[in-house]
């Protein structure tokens, strides 16, 4: 279920900051960000998540994730590291 969820919040990270830069590269995405979401799950329990993530300005992502669902811990916090690249971030990859 939390891979599920990871990939969308994902997403909706690296969309986010690569809207807000005219110009996106791996040298401007850099720095720590965050991130808290609510809502139900398919079923209609509740969901929370928050998480950190890092941008190396490099291609680098790093970042750990923690989910509850029903006021209950998906699993362990989720740490990862990811490389991107500029065309993934416009769809392009």
């Amino acid at each position: 279920m939390c891979r599920k969820l990871f990939v969308p919040m994902l997403l909706l990270v690296a969309s986010v900051l690569s809207a807000s830069a005219e110009t996106c590269s791996n040298a401007t995405l850099h720095g720590s960000y965050g991130l808290h979401a609510t809502g139900t799950v398919p079923g209609g329990l509740p969901f929370a998540a928050v998480g950190r993530f890092t941008f190396d300005g490099k291609g680098n992502l790093t970042g750990k994730l923690f989910v509850r669902v029903n006021g209950n811990n998906v699993e362990p916090p989720r740490v990862f590291g990811h490389l991107f690249s500029k065309s993934r971030l416009h769809g392009n990859g």
